[in-house]
């Protein structure tokens, strides 16, 4: 119950980060969320806003370390990695 109250507060200010920039959430994978900037719709400055998010998920994060360690869980960290180029954004294999 406590992981999944834990996970559950991770993933919507990870989140809320991603979608305040713009950014699109796709999926997730456990703890990890993967994201896009500039589509459906372009963004100029798309690679700019990927970066603002990966700050925010970073501030996002800290206050939520200070919440858990005050509540006496452990101090949880997380790395980020943010990628640019082409992609192809769409629905694949289904009809």
């Amino acid at each position: 119950d406590l992981l999944v109250e834990v996970l559950g507060e991770y993933l919507q200010a990870m989140s809320d980060a991603i979608r305040s920039t713009g950014g699109t959430v796709d999926k997730y994978i456990g703890d990890a969320i993967m994201a896009f900037w500039n589509a459906p719709d372009p963004q100029d400055d798309h690679v700019d806003r990927a970066c603002v998010a990966a700050l925010a998920c970073q501030g996002a994060l800290e206050s939520l370390r200070s919440t858990w360690v005050a509540r006496g869980l452990p101090a949880l960290h997380a790395r980020i990695g943010l990628h640019t180029g082409r992609g192809l954004i769409g629905n694949l294999g289904s009809s």
